[in-house]
């Protein structure tokens, strides 16, 4: 950012990358509009991304696709996968199985 001269670059970087298609859908601005509209609840940790920022001189950003929320009543567990023109909804429901699989996995153990 600094090499640039651009000291909001990181924040423009992520509003243009975020949500991804993985966690959105694409074209973004209508997957984004129908899930507001469709899903009726907030996503809270379903997605988001997170990593290491500004260590040694270097960022490295990943995309969140499955959390876990501990809440009085137990467990909530996220997952998802993304919906793009390609995408098979079959296989996207597999995919998110396999996810959330991988959580209740450390539950168990």
């Amino acid at each position: 950012m600094q090499a640039t001269n651009f000291p909001q670059l990181g924040t423009v970087m992520i509003k243009l990358l975020h949500p991804t298609s993985a966690v959105c859908g694409m074209p973004h601005e209508n997957a984004f509009s129908f899930l507001k509209e469709q899903e009726g609840y907030n996503r809270e940790y379903y997605s988001g991304f997170l990593g290491p920022v500004n260590i040694n001189n270097s960022s490295h950003l990943y995309v969140n696709l499955r959390c876990m929320q501990w809440t009085l009543q137990g467990p909530v567990l996220y997952a998802g996968a993304g919906v793009t023109i390609d995408s098979t909804p079959e296989q996207e429901w597999a995919e998110t199985e396999l996810k959330i699989q991988s959580l209740t996995t450390s539950l168990n153990n």
